[in-house]
Parts: structure tokens; sequence; C-alpha cells
């Protein structure tokens, strides 16, 4: 199996959490060690803006082309330009593509 993390710097909440990327990340790599999964790549997002995503889209560009089969991410609040939007690229494309997720949060 194949795995990549996603991280973003700011949430899709009302309160902009930030949390540092190194944070989320080593959470994803604690998780994913102590399930024996080995990551192939992390996708982030480091700005600051919770509109800007060009690291989720460019893991909805390798999902589409079947790069990957599991998707480790620290919290779906951080995924896309909003919650709606990111669960309705997991669900509707992704989950039906044979991806898996899992959700630390």
């Amino acid at each position: 199996m194949i795995a990549v993390a996603y991280s973003k710097r700011v949430s899709n909440l009302v309160v902009k959490e930030i949390v540092p990327l190194k944070e989320q990340n080593n959470r994803i790599r604690d998780f994913a060690k102590m399930k024996g999964f080995r990551i192939s790549r992390f996708y982030e997002d480091k700005s600051n803006n919770p509109e800007s995503d060009t690291g989720f889209q460019q893991m909805r560009i390798d999902g589409m082309n079947r790069r990957f089969d599991l998707v480790i991410l620290d919290s779906i609040y951080r995924c896309g330009r909003s919650f709606s939007y990111a669960k309705n690229l997991l669900y509707m494309t992704f989950y039906k593509m044979g991806i898996h997720f899992v959700i630390l949060e």
C-alpha cells in the first residue's frame, strides 16, 4: 500500500487555527510508523491563507492518476479550500476510486 500525507498550516474553521506543519507531519509520521506504513510523499500547503490549496490540488491530481492508495490527514478541516469541498472530493472522487483515508483528528 502506497501512503501519502497532507498537511496545511491553517484550518478552514472560523477560528484560523495555525498548527506548524512540522507538528502535523510528526503526528502523521508517528501514526504511520505505529501502523507499519511508509509515507512516500508529503503534500503541504504552507500559506497563511485558508484559500490556498496548491498542495491539495497536486494530491488530487496524483490521486486521480492512482499514484497512492492511502492518505493520512491530521484534520479534515485542513483539506482544500473548505470543509464541504474537501468532503466532496475525498468521498466522491478518492473513496470511489478505492483510496483510503485516515484522519487523526
